[in-house]
Formats: structure tokens, C-alpha cells, sequence
């Protein structure tokens, strides 16, 4: 004969697993919710959408002629395949919202395997020419605006149509009515340190622009004076997944991404761009326009 007793333990303990087993279930069922929401916002929301990153820079060494001086940079706009017309021109009315003193556009104006017509040319300079920026506008070269010459000899005209100068391997004094400023040095794709490191000065503030993160882990360059960096091309990775980290690693950025950032003797920021390359899709890699603003309090 069965005890009582038994039977009482054995309806308790199949309640408990029920209730472990309908646990486990509604586990599984957010989980794959969160995955499928997070799938859609990936292709569907993320690529159209962008953020402004506001940054302070504290520094002695900034004299007070540029004290609250404003720079807007942002990198890899990618124009063309995956970048429309309503989203790029969301961005520029958003950079010219913020006014800035300085604007930077750190690469890849159009995307590589777009075919640039007149009117996309006539258009991006409309964009460009509308960003006043009166203490300077700087442009660095990516890999992409040097995909063939046609390509290199748009971006360029474009760039001198707008008032753009061009930073390739080489440094610009910045000043705002004062001979005391600070000085911009951009690594081009090809670095040449003895260009671009030779005018620093380290009783100056040195702001250093590359679009490949590596060039940050040269040994001239990480030996050099400089007090803060910046630098595109990996897109934050695009796609940055939860623990395993980023699913693709670009060239000039394989050692220096948002997913495997060193410790460097200088600080330096990593933008996630604008754009997106072979797959439209974001993901932990928030698209964004970086806001500086220079304070030497």
C-alpha cells in the first residue's frame, strides 16, 4: 500500500518542476522575442537613424582664444548604396543646427561600389557648402575615395567646390584671432610620421585624425605628443553581438576597433561612422555625428 505521505511529496515536487519547466519556457519565449526585436531594429531602424556623441575636451594647453570652440566630425558616410538622400540630408541639417567652429570628415564620402552620377555631385556639394564652420573644414581620405582615379578626382573636386581642405598626411595650426592655437595632425591610408608628426609641439594641444585606428598603434605615433585622437573605419564593427564581440574585422582596423581597444599613452575615440558597408545592418554600433567641444578649464 502506497503512503500517503509519499504521494503528498510526489504532487509536490511534480509542481515544482511544472513550475521550473513553465519558467524555462517563458525564459526561452523573451529570449527569442528580445532576438527577434533586436533582429528587426538591426536592419529595419538602426541604419536610418543616428545620434549626436557630445564630448568635452579638458585641457590647459588651449588657449583662450579657442576656449569653447565647437568641432563636429563624423567619418564613413558611405554615400550612395546604402546611404539615401532623406538620411544624409538629416545629418547635414543636423551639423548645421550645431553650428560648429570646426567641422572634420574623417573618410569614405561615397560608397565603393556606388556608380557617382552629376546629380549625386551636385547634390553633396550643395550638403558640404552649407556647413560654415568658420575656423576650418577638413577632410581626410578613406579607402574608398581611392577605389580609381574617377573616384579620387570627384571626391577632390567636390572638396574644393565646398572650401574643404584636404589632411593627408600632414598637420594644420588651428586659431581663432590669436597666434596661440592648437595643432590638427591626420595620418593618411599610406602613414608617413615624418609628415605628419614633425610640427607637434608639446607645449601645444595636439589633435590627431586618422581614418585607420591602427596608424593609433604605431610606435611614432603612440612616442609622439599627441593629447587626444580620432579615427573611423571599422563602423564600431557594424555589427557588435553580445560576447562574441564584432562579426567583421576591417583592414586598418584590425587591431584597433570599439571590440579590442588597447591602452594607449594618448586618449582617442573611435567613431562608428555613419554608413554601412556590404550589408545594411547595425547593431551595438550606434550611428553617430561626434560633437567636441574645447575647454581649457
Amino acid at each position: 500500500m502506497t503512503n500517503p505521505f509519499d504521494m503528498i511529496n510526489m504532487i509536490h515536487m511534480m509542481n515544482s518542476l511544472q513550475k521550473k519547466l513553465c519558467m524555462l519556457v517563458i525564459g526561452v519565449l523573451i529570449l527569442v522575442i528580445s532576438l527577434d526585436i533586436s533582429i528587426y531594429r538591426m536592419f529595419y531602424i538602426n541604419p536610418d537613424g543616428f545620434r549626436v556623441t557630445y564630448k568635452t575636451i579638458h585641457s590647459k594647453k588651449i588657449p583662450d582664444s579657442l576656449n569653447q570652440v565647437s568641432l563636429v566630425y563624423f567619418s564613413d558616410l558611405e554615400y550612395g548604396t546604402f546611404s539615401d538622400p532623406e538620411k544624409t540630408n538629416a545629418v547635414f541639417e543636423k551639423i548645421k543646427q550645431l553650428n560648429p567652429d570646426l567641422f572634420v570628415f574623417g573618410g569614405d564620402l561615397f560608397a565603393s561600389d556606388y556608380t557617382v552620377t552629376d546629380a549625386d555631385k551636385d547634390q553633396m556639394n550643395a550638403w558640404l557648402a552649407s556647413i560654415q564652420a568658420p575656423l576650418g573644414k577638413f577632410a581626410l581620405y578613406g579607402e574608398q575615395d581611392l577605389v580609381n582615379e574617377g573616384r579620387l578626382v570627384n571626391v577632390q573636386e567636390i572638396y574644393n567646390n565646398t572650401q574643404i581642405e584636404i589632411l593627408d598626411n600632414t598637420t594644420r595650426l588651428i586659431t581663432n584671432q590669436s597666434r596661440e592655437g592648437i595643432r590638427f595632425a591626420a595620418f593618411g591610408l599610406d602613414l608617413n610620421t615624418d609628415s605628419s608628426l614633425a610640427a607637434l609641439n608639446p607645449e601645444q594641444f595636439n589633435f590627431a585624425f586618422s581614418h585607420y585606428p591602427d596608424h593609433l598603434l604605431n610606435e611614432y605615433v603612440t612616442n609622439a605628443p599627441i593629447d587626444l585622437a580620432a579615427a573611423g573605419n571599422a563602423h564600431g564593427t557594424q555589427i557588435t553581438w553580445p560576447i562574441k564581440g564584432g562579426y567583421r574585422l576591417w583592414p586598418g582596423s584590425e587591431n584597433l576597433n570599439r571590440a579590442d581597444q588597447k591602452n594607449l599613452p594618448f586618449d582617442y575615440y573611435l567613431t562608428s561612422g555613419l554608413g554601412c558597408i556590404n550589408i545594411r545592418a547595425r547593431l551595438n554600433a550606434p550611428v553617430e555625428i561626434v560633437y567636441f567641444m574645447f575647454s581649457n578649464q
